[in-house]
């Protein structure tokens, strides 16, 4: 359980430090100006999709091998250039097809290019951390990281009033926790070898995990990607908001929780479907309590703290942001489920699944042209169903008691959230 919840503190850190930030630009910035800021993160999170959450999932188990070692190596060499290229030539892209009066706007954000590499040379150290179970020294690195990255974008906010600071705070962010990591790691032993068959698989996995992880970043990013030609920067910065204060929690503990099982799955040569079964129940019945607790906080803290403070403009993002946290308990078991398919050896099926995800993003945006809310509940339907369709791939190894208890607790407190956003 304190793996859990230092995994889940590790995760929550930088993003509550984003969320902050975030709410801090709607006092001082326009929706579009939001919507503009929205479009970068797309950019930068559709390369990150292709490579830092692909080779998260497979850095563990490279460990164990030389060639898988190597191959790391390879990951650090190159993904930096190939990002600077691409996001800069994105973002120029952009900012050319952007109205004259926003692109000032997207200039600060030019500094997203450097974010890949500073990413991609802590890899192996996150790696070694995670599989020697330091994650409380994980934590407290990100938590410096956040605390250190808002003292310097709050007054640039304050002073610029425009999207330098959330992209400096980004920023900050991966570079503290970057040289924080890679300095702690270096005091850590490698361990022993493990079975060279895993390591002939690796680069095979990462490709596979490169396809899923980018699939399902148009599950998730699509209905934005779409919003920007359908509706315009104004309510696509406006839905931006809404997933910012809805996610960041239930994001937080869904990789966290991930994070935790998977050298749980890994750490082991028997993944028979009774074991791998066990191992999931066993860290998603502690994961589950806390993910409902966070949905709960997410919906107190917009009704008793943010309606109070956000004048009318927003209320369309805060009813959608109480919708959108339901998609904590599906995504908690969907992000599980991705490293259950892994150890099963049937990772090849994921990607076919999250493709139902994306398509369903074509009436989330479509719904999203006359009311966010309604586009909220048909995000929350699409993540239960991209959950249930995975479970069903996984068959023998699905955790189904902690799936059972979630759909309780979820469905149950569907019902009580109605009269909050009708």
């Amino acid at each position: 359980m304190k793996d859990l919840i230092w995994a889940f503190l590790e995760r929550v850190f930088p993003r509550a430090a984003s969320a902050l930030v975030m709410l801090g630009m709607t006092f001082f910035i326009t929706p579009s100006a939001v919507g503009v800021y929205a479009i970068g993160i797309l950019i930068l999170t559709l390369f990150q999709a292709a490579t830092d959450s692909a080779i998260r999932q497979v850095a563990v188990p490279a460990l164990n091998t030389p060639s898988g070692r190597r191959f790391l190596d390879r990951y650090k060499l190159i993904t930096p250039i190939i990002g600077v290229v691409a996001i800069t030539l994105a973002l120029a892209s952009v900012y050319l097809a952007l109205k004259p009066q926003d692109r000032q706007s997207l200039v600060p954000l030019l500094l997203f290019a450097f974010i890949p590499p500073v990413t991609a040379f802590r890899v192996t150290a996150i790696a070694r951390l995670q599989k020697a179970g330091k994650w409380k020294a994980l934590a407290n690195y990100q938590l410096i990281a956040a605390i250190s990255s808002f003292a310097v974008s709050v007054p640039v906010l304050l002073i610029a009033q425009s999207l330098l600071a959330p992209t400096l705070q980004l920023l900050i962010t991966e570079l503290l926790f970057t040289i924080q990591s890679r300095r702690k790691s270096n005091a850590i032993s490698g361990g022993p070898d493990g079975n060279q068959e895993t390591s002939t698989k690796i680069a095979h996995e990462f490709a596979h995990l490169s396809l899923y992880s980018v699939i399902a970043w148009t599950q998730s990013q699509a209905d934005r990607v779409l919003l920007t030609p359908i509706a315009g920067t104004d309510k696509l910065g406006e839905y931006t908001v809404a997933t910012s204060i809805a996610r960041s929690a239930g994001d937080a503990i869904s990789t966290s929780t991930a994070n935790v099982l998977r050298p749980k799955l890994f750490d082991s040569t028997v993944r028979s479907p009774e074991r791998v079964s066990q191992t999931a129940e066993d860290v998603l019945k502690r994961a589950t309590p806390v993910a409902f607790g966070a949905t709960i906080a997410t919906i107190a803290g917009v009704q008793l703290l943010l309606r109070p403070l956000l004048d009318a403009t927003w209320d369309n993002s805060l009813d959608a942001a109480v919708i959108l946290s339901l998609a904590t308990g599906p995504t908690l078991f969907a992000w599980c489920m991705t490293v259950i398919l892994i150890a099963a050896e049937r990772v090849k099926w994921a990607a076919p699944v999250k493709m139902i995800g994306a398509l369903c993003s074509v009436p989330i945006a479509i719904a999203a042209v006359d009311s966010i809310q309604f586009a909220a509940g048909l995000a929350v339907m699409r993540e239960v169903i991209v959950m249930l369709i995975l479970v069903s791939v996984a068959g023998k190894y699905a955790p189904l008691k902690s799936l059972a208890l979630a759909c309780a607790l979820y469905a149950a407190l569907s019902f009580l959230i109605i009269p909050l956003v009708s």
